[in-house]
């Protein structure tokens, strides 16, 4: 079973309002740095590492993402 973190970055395109929505997989994450008080963090995974900005910050994104494995023994 593969697990990922699914997370909303600003657009690539230019102009563009609407977020893009990224999954990744959480064993391909390297580190998650937060910005502090502002909102959004960076996310480092896959190999070669790749940043994603994310808009969300990093305590409130992993407590969105935590799973409860009980329910699958």
């Amino acid at each position: 079973m593969s697990l990922f973190l699914k997370v909303e970055t600003r657009s690539k395109l230019l102009g563009n309002k609407k977020r893009d929505t990224v999954l990744i997989a959480v064993d391909r994450i390297h580190k998650i740095e937060s910005f502090g008080a502002e909102g959004g963090c960076v996310i480092t995974h896959g190999n070669p590492p790749e940043q994603v900005v994310c808009e969300t910050s990093a305590v409130p994104l992993l407590r969105s993402s935590l799973v409860d494995l009980t329910k699958f023994v």
